[in-house]
């Protein structure tokens, strides 16, 4: 079993994009939605908002699961685990904030802070 768990561990570098993606994506089309003549993007950007925290919520357990195999310096690990996690909720509050809502201050500051993190 434990040979199954580093093997989808070790899928993590592959998937670990897909979120980055998909979140990116969605961002794009919240902002694009509050525009005169674009409103209809608001679903796609609510879809793909939550699919990005999904993949995100999935891709923080195959980190965790190659973390475990030792072969990366520990402080990097660490240092990107929480970056990663704290990606991940942040997306998740912009999600529950944003679903069938249009962006506001609010919204619209935590989506710039989950901008900055992928940075």
């Amino acid at each position: 079993m434990a040979a199954f768990f580093t093997f989808i561990g070790r899928l993590h570098p592959v998937l670990v994009h897909l979120p980055i993606g998909i979140i990116l994506l969605a961002l794009f089309l919240e902002v694009l939605s509050v525009r005169p003549g674009y409103a209809g993007m608001k679903p796609a950007a609510d879809l793909a908002l939550g699919l990005g925290v999904l993949f995100a919520a999935f891709s923080c357990c195959t980190g965790w699961l190659l973390s475990q195999s030792g072969d990366y310096d520990s402080a990097l690990v660490t240092v990107h685990q929480w970056l990663a996690i704290s990606l991940t909720i942040l997306s998740a509050l912009l999600f529950m904030l944003l679903k069938d809502r249009p962006m506001d201050k609010i919204s619209g500051s935590l989506a710039a802070v989950t901008l900055l993190l992928f940075s």
